[in-house]
Protein backbone atom coordinates (compact mmCIF):
# COMPACT_ATOMS: atom_id res chain seq x y z
CA UNK A 1 0.00 0.00 0.00
CA UNK A 2 1.16 3.61 -0.75
CA UNK A 3 1.30 6.27 2.15
CA UNK A 4 -1.36 7.85 0.33
CA UNK A 5 -3.41 5.53 0.05
CA UNK A 6 -3.11 4.76 3.64
CA UNK A 7 -3.22 8.29 4.91
CA UNK A 8 -6.61 8.71 2.61
CA UNK A 9 -8.19 5.49 4.13
CA UNK A 10 -7.46 6.35 7.60
CA UNK A 11 -9.17 9.97 7.31
CA UNK A 12 -11.91 8.98 5.52
CA UNK A 13 -12.74 5.81 8.51
CA UNK A 14 -12.14 8.56 11.16
CA UNK A 15 -14.95 10.97 9.93
CA UNK A 16 -17.03 8.40 8.59
CA UNK A 17 -19.90 7.39 11.04
CA UNK A 18 -21.02 4.14 9.18
CA UNK A 19 -17.25 2.94 10.33
CA UNK A 20 -17.87 3.23 13.82
CA UNK A 21 -16.86 -0.12 15.33
CA UNK A 22 -15.98 -1.70 11.37
CA UNK A 23 -13.27 -3.90 10.70
CA UNK A 24 -11.48 -2.99 7.34
CA UNK A 25 -8.85 -4.74 4.85
CA UNK A 26 -7.17 -2.61 3.17
CA UNK A 27 -5.57 -3.38 -0.01
CA UNK A 28 -4.90 -3.24 -3.33
CA UNK A 29 -7.74 -5.12 -5.21
CA UNK A 30 -5.39 -6.37 -7.46
CA UNK A 31 -3.21 -9.32 -6.10
CA UNK A 32 0.48 -9.83 -7.42
CA UNK A 33 2.77 -12.41 -7.51
CA UNK A 34 6.06 -12.41 -6.49
CA UNK A 35 7.34 -12.34 -9.80
CA UNK A 36 5.43 -9.39 -10.30
CA UNK A 37 6.62 -7.53 -7.71
CA UNK A 38 10.26 -8.68 -8.13
CA UNK A 39 9.47 -7.49 -12.15
CA UNK A 40 8.46 -3.64 -10.75
CA UNK A 41 11.04 -3.37 -8.69
CA UNK A 42 13.85 -4.17 -11.54
CA UNK A 43 12.35 -2.42 -14.19
CA UNK A 44 11.88 1.03 -11.96
CA UNK A 45 15.50 0.51 -10.84
CA UNK A 46 17.62 0.03 -13.57
CA UNK A 47 19.09 3.63 -13.04
CA UNK A 48 19.74 3.29 -9.35
CA UNK A 49 22.87 2.67 -7.39
CA UNK A 50 22.28 -0.76 -7.41
CA UNK A 51 19.52 -2.30 -9.19
CA UNK A 52 17.66 -5.36 -9.19
CA UNK A 53 19.88 -8.46 -11.04
CA UNK A 54 17.95 -9.36 -13.79
CA UNK A 55 15.93 -12.51 -13.37
CA UNK A 56 16.45 -14.48 -16.87
CA UNK A 57 15.17 -17.68 -15.63
CA UNK A 58 12.19 -19.34 -13.28
CA UNK A 59 11.60 -22.33 -11.82
CA UNK A 60 8.17 -24.41 -12.74
CA UNK A 61 5.23 -24.35 -9.78
CA UNK A 62 5.43 -28.45 -10.67
CA UNK A 63 9.21 -28.70 -9.68
CA UNK A 64 9.14 -26.45 -7.04
CA UNK A 65 5.96 -28.71 -5.65
CA UNK A 66 8.22 -31.95 -6.24
CA UNK A 67 11.45 -30.41 -4.50
CA UNK A 68 8.68 -30.13 -1.44
CA UNK A 69 7.83 -33.06 -1.58
CA UNK A 70 11.44 -34.83 -1.53
CA UNK A 71 12.19 -32.33 1.26
CA UNK A 72 9.09 -33.66 3.84
CA UNK A 73 9.80 -37.38 2.32
CA UNK A 74 13.84 -36.43 3.17
CA UNK A 75 12.80 -34.96 6.57
CA UNK A 76 10.75 -37.52 7.66
CA UNK A 77 13.33 -40.37 7.26
CA UNK A 78 16.02 -37.42 9.11
CA UNK A 79 13.31 -37.15 11.53
CA UNK A 80 13.52 -33.07 11.22
CA UNK A 81 12.23 -30.85 8.74
CA UNK A 82 14.35 -29.46 6.13
CA UNK A 83 14.71 -25.60 4.67
CA UNK A 84 12.98 -26.96 1.36
CA UNK A 85 9.40 -28.48 1.74
CA UNK A 86 6.28 -28.11 0.87
CA UNK A 87 5.31 -25.65 3.49
CA UNK A 88 8.05 -23.40 2.34
CA UNK A 89 6.78 -23.97 -1.51
CA UNK A 90 3.68 -23.20 -0.34
CA UNK A 91 4.40 -19.96 1.09
CA UNK A 92 5.90 -19.07 -2.03
CA UNK A 93 3.60 -19.76 -4.75
CA UNK A 94 0.22 -19.71 -2.50
CA UNK A 95 -2.18 -16.75 -2.22
CA UNK A 96 -1.77 -14.41 0.87
CA UNK A 97 -4.39 -12.43 -1.06
CA UNK A 98 -6.79 -9.59 0.76
CA UNK A 99 -9.59 -8.16 -0.33
CA UNK A 100 -10.52 -4.65 0.41
CA UNK A 101 -14.26 -5.75 -0.94
CA UNK A 102 -15.91 -4.74 2.43
CA UNK A 103 -14.40 -1.00 2.26
CA UNK A 104 -14.87 -0.73 -1.43
CA UNK A 105 -18.81 -1.65 -0.87
CA UNK A 106 -19.34 0.10 2.55
CA UNK A 107 -17.62 3.63 2.33
CA UNK A 108 -16.19 3.64 -1.12
CA UNK A 109 -12.67 3.36 -0.65
CA UNK A 110 -10.74 2.21 -3.23
CA UNK A 111 -6.46 2.17 -3.96
CA UNK A 112 -5.27 4.89 -5.93
CA UNK A 113 -1.63 3.88 -6.49
CA UNK A 114 -0.88 1.01 -7.96
CA UNK A 115 2.31 -1.63 -7.69
CA UNK A 116 4.40 -0.30 -10.69
CA UNK A 117 3.99 3.58 -9.60
CA UNK A 118 4.03 3.03 -6.26
CA UNK A 119 7.48 1.19 -6.78
CA UNK A 120 8.32 3.87 -9.52
CA UNK A 121 7.66 6.57 -6.89
CA UNK A 122 9.62 4.80 -4.38
CA UNK A 123 12.80 4.04 -5.71
CA UNK A 124 12.92 7.53 -7.73
CA UNK A 125 12.91 9.08 -4.18
CA UNK A 126 15.60 6.62 -2.98
CA UNK A 127 18.39 7.72 -6.17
Amino acid sequence: MHVDDVVAVMRLVADAPAANGRTYIVADPQAYSGREIYDAIYANSRGAVSPAPTLWWSVPAGLLRAGGALGDAFGVVLRRPLPMNSELVERLLGSACYSPARIERELGWRARVGLVEGVREMLSSSK
